[in-house]
């Protein structure tokens, strides 16, 4: 297959009988992917036509959406006591936002003493939503 995976972390979400005779115990799992689409091009293939080979093999392919990169953003102060950076504050938006939060703490003293204000390291997170189709509850 011509698919590179990026980041590849698996979450079981749930666990569910087979529903057709001959179906095993299914688990659905979330995967990213990054597809390189000029090697596909290439092969002259595409991302459906490589989703059908792994179909073979029983794992099926339910929905998919390209995703834009989204991020959030920390700031982490090194922890004296603990030896290790650990954030401070809740996740954000912008970069702006999350240095401009620290800055507040910092000057409000909001911060335990523990925490080396010299010492801050701003990281940011990809963020990744899967929403399926409604289901209608009886």
């Amino acid at each position: 297959m011509s698919r590179k995976c990026r980041t590849s972390w698996i979450t079981p979400v749930s666990t569910l009988k087979g529903r057709r005779k001959g179906m095993g115990e299914k688990v659905r799992i979330v995967a990213v992917l990054e597809v390189d689409k000029e090697k596909l091009a290439e092969f002259g293939g595409s991302f459906e036509d490589e989703m059908g080979w792994a179909a073979q093999s029983g794992i099926r392919m339910l929905e998919y959406q390209e995703q834009k990169g989204e991020y959030e953003y920390a700031s982490f102060l090194w922890s004296r006591s603990r030896g290790r950076y650990e954030q401070v504050n809740r996740a954000v938006q912008t970069e702006q936002l999350c240095r401009n939060r620290l800055q507040e703490y910092i000057s409000k003293g909001w911060l335990n003493e523990d925490y080396d204000t010299s010492k801050a390291v701003f990281k940011r997170r990809t963020i990744t939503m899967f929403v399926s189709e409604w289901e209608e509850l009886s």
